[in-house]
């Protein structure tokens, strides 16, 4: 697996991680923005620190798994 596959899948989860905070936002601001900042500010901030964390996470697991992928293969044939 190399390092543009790697990113890839880290950006897609990025981007997937983001889903509750466009729900929550659009929920909020269907009628209207009067004191709904708070619980959109408060998704945000959860939003992003579980991208950041499943995205370092994903950059150290999949070359791991990758290369033992590899091993495997290596043995077998």
């Amino acid at each position: 697996m190399n390092a543009s596959s790697i990113r890839r899948i880290q950006g897609v989860c990025f981007a997937l991680c983001h889903i509750p905070l466009a729900a929550t936002a659009a929920v909020l601001a269907a009628d209207g923005l009067q004191g709904d900042m708070t619980p959109i500010a408060a998704t945000l901030v959860a939003t992003l620190v579980t991208a950041l964390a499943l995205t370092v996470y994903l950059g150290r697991a999949l070359p791991a798994a990758a290369s033992r992928t590899d091993e495997i293969a290596f043995k077998i044939s």
